[in-house]
């Protein structure tokens, strides 16, 4: 069977993704090229922007790689935004499972995950990290062009905690092996409908679900992406990081939900510890000083 080209743009080990799953040596991230979202504001734009950037890898090649990041010491593996090439990313993880792949396989995504293609992932994934990016599928529209955004998102977060369950306390203060973690930034102006994406949550997975929730929007992108300049113009307030009242009504509006397991972050630092480049043979290499 013939399994179409994985393109790859980045496989590095990043030490920026949550405490129990990069731990003090981090994840060794695949950042797959191209995106089904179209987000105006995303940070890894370089890569989720062009879908043919980086390397055409072979499903073989591409657990290579993944091999190659356990033996650099890696605490698991992430599988960023794989969405879109499910079924050849699936067969690499399968390879190198094969080959004597141990670590925990995290699937880092934009939530919008259809049943299909997360089927291919039973059994092959340990960690769920999704988005879970807005309460209104107008907003979704406008900021990432994706529609039922809502819909699709509810009935992915559903799937994954189906398959790994939710995410056991002791492991979320220790180190992550097995279970669901979902994402949610914080966009200035309240335009995620960040209350409603709790009670969503909430209704849905109940108050067990741990919640990572992040402060670090930062408008650089707009400059770089389509649509930002439109974003922009209708929505000024997407030209500034969040203000500390407004993370603060995101933290209160997830405990009036019932979501009290939260990893936050700190606003002063968020917006300022930098942006991934794409360029540079390592993204961040900003992260080891900060």
């Amino acid at each position: 069977m013939s399994f179409p080209s994985i393109y790859l743009a980045a496989a590095v080990v990043h030490l920026g993704e949550e405490p129990p799953i990069g731990g003090e040596r981090g994840v060794g991230n695949l950042f797959f090229s191209g995106c089904n979202l179209r987000c105006c504001f995303c940070q890894n734009h370089q890569t989720s922007h062009h879908p043919r950037r980086g390397e055409a890898l072979s499903p073989e090649q591409c657990a290579e790689r993944i091999l190659a990041l356990a033996a650099q010491g890696a605490e698991a593996i992430g599988l960023v935004s794989p969405t879109h090439q499910a079924r050849s990313v699936a067969r690499a993880v399968e390879l190198a499972r094969l080959a004597g792949l141990t670590l925990p396989v995290v699937y880092n995504s934009n939530g919008t995950d259809g049943p299909q293609v997360l089927a291919r992932f039973d059994g092959l994934v340990d960690l769920y990290l999704p988005d879970f990016k807005y309460g209104s599928d107008a907003m979704a529209w406008q900021l990432s062009q994706v529609r039922d955004y809502v819909h699709r998102a509810r009935r992915a977060v559903r799937e994954m905690h189906r398959q790994v369950g939710h995410l056991p306390d002791d492991q979320a203060l220790g180190r992550a092996r097995r279970g669901l973690l979902v994402r949610h930034l914080v966009l200035p102006g309240g335009l995620a409908s960040t209350g409603r994406v709790m009670r969503h949550l909430a209704e849905d997975l109940g108050e067990e679900l741990w919640l990572s929730l992040m402060a670090q929007y930062h408008p650089e992108p707009l400059a770089h992406t389509g649509g930002g300049a439109a974003a922009l113009a209708s929505f000024p307030e997407l030209g500034r990081t969040i203000t500390a009242a407004e993370y603060e009504e995101a933290l209160d509006a997830a405990r009036l939900a019932g979501l009290t397991r939260l990893f936050t972050q700190d606003l002063a630092t968020a917006p300022t510890t930098g942006l991934p480049d794409f360029e540079r043979s390592d993204p961040f290499v900003w992260a080891e000083s900060s």
